[in-house]
């Protein structure tokens, strides 16, 4: 990658599939949970609750590369 804005976007397009894998595992968390298995439901929001906590760094280091390109 000769680009040097290529390394910034590419990390901001695998933070957007992150995200969006996100939103769909929740969606199917509220699901398991209507099923009756509210069990498996929390464990899945637990793990959940760590990408977005993650999410506002990984943004924020994304800005930042970008204003360093």
């Amino acid at each position: 990658m000769t680009n040097p804005v290529a390394l910034p976007l590419l990390i901001h397009r695998i933070h957007m599939n992150q995200i969006m894998l996100g939103a769909a595992l929740a969606e199917i968390a509220i699901w398991i949970d209507k099923c009756g298995s509210p069990n498996t439901s929390e464990l899945i929001c637990r793990r959940l609750a760590t990408l977005e906590a993650n999410a506002d760094f990984i943004s924020a280091a994304i800005v930042d590369l970008m204003a360093d390109s």
